[in-house]
């Protein structure tokens, strides 16, 4: 097996390990825990937020982080760090209630989490310049997520069917202790990786200073500065969506809880459809599909339907995704590799930013105003990566087959 195909299969391995992992630490199935808890929506909220802000801070500080010789060796310890945070949750596994000592653990943890996976977004997001064929990029992560997705599908099941039996606490628990290890093994995974570019893993490293100023002077960044904000702002919406179902439509925990099988599902499909996409048409037209899909945000809030909200949260989700592959794939195109490192630091820090705005402004303002609000701005965002000159130029509507 060459280098190439040894790198292809040690990255889709590591990437599936990785966002096994992290469904327990993010989103639904912590939500969950909380809500059983009896944590208050507001601290909930708070929680997001806190996550959001330290994970924003910590890539404007670190932007710079990927531009060293031994990224691969960087990126894998992050990982492995990361492992081993997920211990730290353990504690709210075995707590009777949501007291201020759980709080301050759930801040704790998450805050700590949030630095760890910042330092590997930097990582995650220049590595593939130098282990993955630019052209096969687009396929490779769309398989990465096809491969998540099922497995994600069959946590999420399970967690469905045995919270009907069992404690919820105790099933997190061991969910905690299994992402540990899943973790882990990712950073070894990780470590297995190769230099097969033309490039040096390190593109003369630069002051913070002179990266910030070469990077927000690049058309590709200002030019996105706006849609890269309101898409976060959009994403930043969907990650509510369990307290959204307890808080607001009083849905029990496992419907709550089926939220995650759903964007597995959503994920899946997405995946799928941008893996076919991305052979034969611009990623800049799977940007404006995806985007299309929130426009369906506000049904949502129709009460008393859990099915529908089940069906329209996976829609939504299926675009999320659309959107989540493609423009990572598409800037691959049209962002250098000298400011890659940095530029998609800052980017995250907008997309980030947006994200925090939407969960933070969440726990005072009406989710019925926020939703079509989301709505509006990521329709916004799909049509300036649709026409923005730059980016039709770097990625065509039709691409190549790949030979």
């Amino acid at each position: 097996m060459s280098a190439s195909e040894k790198n292809k299969l040690f990255y889709i391995c590591a990437y599936a390990l990785r966002s096994l992992s992290l469904l327990t630490a993010t989103g639904t199935l912590i939500q969950t825990l909380l809500t059983v808890l009896g944590m208050s929506a507001e601290r909930i909220y708070f929680h997001t937020s806190a996550v959001g802000a330290v994970n924003v801070a910590v890539i404007l500080l670190f932007a710079t982080f990927a531009d060293t010789p031994s990224l691969i060796k960087r990126s894998a310890a992050v990982q492995l760090a990361g492992g081993i945070l997920f211990l730290l949750f353990l504690p709210l596994c075995i707590a009777k209630k949501a007291g201020i000592t759980e709080f301050i653990i759930l801040i704790t943890a998450g805050v700590l989490q949030s630095v760890v996976t910042a330092l590997h977004t930097v990582c995650d997001y220049k590595l593939p310049y130098y282990i993955i064929k630019k052209e096969e990029y687009g396929f490779i992560m769309a398989f990465c997520g096809i491969l998540s997705s099922v497995i994600s599908f069959g946590a999420g099941a399970v967690m469905t069917a045995l919270s009907s039996k069992h404690d919820y606490k105790t099933l997190m628990l061991f969910a905690f202790i299994f992402a540990f290890i899943c973790s882990c093994f990712a950073g070894v995974l990780t470590l297995k990786l190769k230099n097969i570019s033309q490039y040096d893993t390190v593109i003369k490293t630069q002051s913070a200073g002179k990266s910030f100023i070469s990077v927000i002077s690049s058309p590709v960044f200002y030019k996105l500065l706006p849609a890269n904000l309101i898409r976060g702002f959009s994403s930043g919406i969907t990650l509510v969506f369990a307290v959204i179902a307890a808080d607001e439509l009083h849905y029990s925990e496992q419907i709550t809880t089926a939220t995650v099988s759903v964007q597995a599902i959503a994920s899946l499909a997405g995946c799928a459809l941008f893996g076919v996409l991305s052979k034969k048409i611009s990623p800049r037209i799977s940007v404006f599909a995806g985007s299309l899909t929130f426009l369906l945000l506000p049904l949502i809030l129709i009460p008393g339907r859990p099915l529908l909200f089940l069906c329209l949260t996976g829609v939504i989700l299926f675009g999320r995704t659309l959107i989540d592959y493609a423009v990572p794939s598409l800037l691959l195109y049209a962002v250098p590799v000298e400011i890659a490192g940095p530029y998609n630091a800052f980017r995250m820090i907008l997309h980030n930013s947006g994200s925090l705005i939407a969960t933070t402004v969440a726990a005072f303002v009406p989710v019925s105003i926020l939703l079509p609000l989301a709505a509006l701005f990521q329709l916004i965002s799909g049509l300036v990566f649709l026409a923005l000159p730059l980016l039709k130029k770097a990625s065509p509507l039709k691409v190549s087959t790949i030979s």
